[in-house]
Formats: structure tokens, sequence, C-alpha cells
């Protein structure tokens, strides 16, 4: 990559909408909530509880091709040991009073692959590369163990949403019955994809560690094509109490 250090931003909304809390359900505070007006309900829902993490980690992104019906497949693999991370997150939502949670995992990336990795586990440069974007909308359910907004704890989620990608350029199936076997790949105007994501975020206090990856995984002609960014940070949180 042309350039070594590059800030990974990510939106993470957990949504206030659906599920409230059943103690706090009818109460006189909520009924003075829904009487605001939507520009103050929309600040408040952004700004009460949410946070801002910072930190530095480390970013994998990977884009395999396999030919459908031979299972002829090459990967580009490309990593960044040195990425800076700055998130904003949201209060935490929760189904009523228990320890099972919703939100988002949203995301925006560039594609710019010229390393594949080749039959024996190297990655080299074989005169290839991928050039596009992706993002990625994952809706996601965890389960939190510990203090449930603040403090110290341990989150693991699922998810599966949507996500669009568009790229463009080639690649040599390195697992494959033909010698050299270059293909051209480009997808044209992008389309939503099924994306599928996984989080784990654990805090103590202010120092946060968060492991995420996420991705769309495509049908193009006689290809299936499966893109994933993966990351892992550690950072500092401070919480924004507007």
């Amino acid at each position: 990559m042309s350039v070594k250090y590059r800030v990974i931003f990510y939106i993470v909304f957990v949504t206030g909408m659906g599920c409230k809390p059943a103690a706090a359900a009818e109460s006189d505070a909520t009924q003075a909530e829904a009487k605001r007006p939507l520009r103050d309900q929309l600040w408040h829902y952004l700004t009460d509880g949410a946070s801002v993490t910072a930190g530095i980690g480390g970013r994998e992104t990977t884009f395999e091709v396999t030919r459908m019906g031979t299972n002829d497949t090459g990967k580009f693999k490309q990593s960044r040991e040195n990425a800076y991370f700055l998130s904003y997150n949201t209060r935490a939502s929760y189904f009523k009073d228990s320890n099972w949670g919703y939100g988002w995992m949203f995301n925006l990336s560039t594609l710019e692959l010229d390393k594949q990795e080749t039959s024996d586990g190297l990655v080299e440069d074989l005169g290839t590369s991928v050039d596009g974007y992706m993002a990625y909308v994952v809706p996601s359910f965890f389960y939190n163990f510990g203090d449930k907004y603040r403090g110290r704890f341990v989150r693991t989620g699922l998810g599966l949403g949507l996500g669009v990608a568009k790229f463009d350029g080639d690649i040599v199936l390195t697992q494959s019955s033909q010698p050299d076997d270059r293909v051209s790949i480009s997808n044209g105007t992008s389309k939503l994809y099924l994306a599928v994501g996984f989080f784990l975020e654990a805090q103590w206090n202010y120092f946060t560690f968060r492991l995420g990856a996420a991705g769309p995984t495509i049908e193009q002609g006689d290809y299936k094509i499966s893109i994933s960014d993966s990351s892992m940070m550690i950072g500092l949180t401070h919480y924004l109490d507007l």
C-alpha cells in the first residue's frame, strides 16, 4: 500500500427505537420525551450516553474469488499492522431488562489490494490487483456480560445485513488445475448483497478492546466473491454526556 498509516472511521449506531425497558415504558419521563420536537428527540438519542473511542490496532482485508463448479480459487490478502481507529457509539439498547441487546455495524472502506495468497500459504505480488470500495450496514444482536452501559463489560454479537461493493481488476486463481489461471473481475454497477458480521468488545473503565469482522458475499457470473474486513483495536473511550 502506498499509504502505510490510514485512519479508519467507524460509526456504530445502537438504535434506541423498538423495545423499551419495562419499568420505564409508561413513565412520565418517557411520555414527556415523546412530546418533545423530533429534532430534540434525535439530538437526545445521538448524545445521551454516547461515546467516542480513539485507538490503534491492525486491519486485514481479504478478497477471495471462487469459480463455481470447479472450486478453483484465488485470494487477495492484505494486512496493516499500524491502523488508527475513530469510532462513535450511541447508548446500548437492550430487550427490556435482559442482557440481550441489539445495534448496528456500519463501515465504509476502500479496496486497494495487490498481494495474493499463494498455494504454499505465502503472500506475494503476482502482478495482479483490484481496486474499489465496499460498505455495509449490519444489524447485530449481542449478549452483555457485566455493566450494561459503561464501566466493565464484555459484549459479543453476530449480525446479518446488506452491503454494497464495487471493484475492478484481475486475479490469479492459485488453487487451480490450470497453469497461470488469470481472470478479470469487475462487477460494474454496485448492487445490494448479503453481509455477515461478528464483533467482540470489552471495556475496563475507559480502556476498550474491540475485535470485528464483516463483509458481503457476491455472485458475479461464474464466480463467487467473498470480501471480508477484519480489525482489532485497543483504545480509550470518552463519554459525551451532553
